[in-house]
């Protein structure tokens, strides 16, 4: 049993995610380089404040190329994907979901509660794409009798949920406590979901190479 489509749809997946990764690198080295520019300002170095500019400028374009080269071909991979398995197709949905409440936050800048309402929505819809893309890869595992692909499909669902309970306790305790203590406990709650949204992704990540190492192999 192949699934062709699958296969070339959550290749480019893998792809994008590592493109993102890397246009995310460059963000944060053009952070760096504005750092290093204000600290060559502060010095009057002209040529320091010249290089870091251009530094800035090349890997802020750099970066911004890859995001929306990571996006195309995440909305082209999960298209393909879709027509293999459905999970896919309810991913691909979410994701054009994120994108009309993004656009829409952006068009009600003016009114507080519109956006705020657009940014959670975003979010959610944001979850659902990576939810979905799990499942796709979890049901075709399961038609391939892979049954430590879906497991670790299954532990990827507990660590997102684990940091979705973390970022609600968070908002709880300021809520409920209040003050600095209340602050204080958030910020706890909120640095642990932090840290395992970065073991999230990286499972993800790993979960999609894996994912497509099986399709390629069947």
């Amino acid at each position: 049993m192949t699934f062709p489509n699958a296969a070339v749809g959550v290749k480019k997946l893998f792809v994008a995610e590592i493109l993102a990764l890397i246009a995310s690198a460059c963000a944060l080295v053009s952070g760096g380089i504005i750092i290093i520019g204000l600290i060559a300002l502060s010095n009057d170095s002209a040529e320091g404040v010249i290089a870091s500019g251009t530094g800035m400028m090349v890997t802020a374009v750099v970066s911004g190329v890859l995001y929306i080269i990571a996006f195309i071909m995440n909305l082209v991979g999960l298209a393909q994907a879709s027509k293999d398995e459905a999970g896919f197709r309810v991913a691909l949905y979410a994701t054009i979901s994120c994108i009309a409440f993004s656009v829409l936050g952006t068009a009600f800048v003016s009114d507080g509660t519109i956006q705020s309402l657009m940014t959670v929505l975003s979010e959610i819809s944001n979850l659902m794409v990576t939810i979905y893309v799990i499942q796709g890869i979890r049901n075709l595992s399961l038609r391939f009798n892979n049954t430590e692909m879906d497991r670790k499909g299954n532990t990827l669902f507990k660590v997102i949920s684990l940091v979705l309970l973390l970022g609600i306790t968070a908002n709880i305790m300021v809520v409920v406590f209040g003050g600095t203590d209340g602050s204080v406990a958030a910020a706890v709650f909120s640095m642990v979901s932090t840290l395992l949204s970065l073991v999230q992704y990286v499972l993800y990540l790993s979960y999609l190479g894996k994912a497509k190492k099986m399709l390629a192999e069947n």
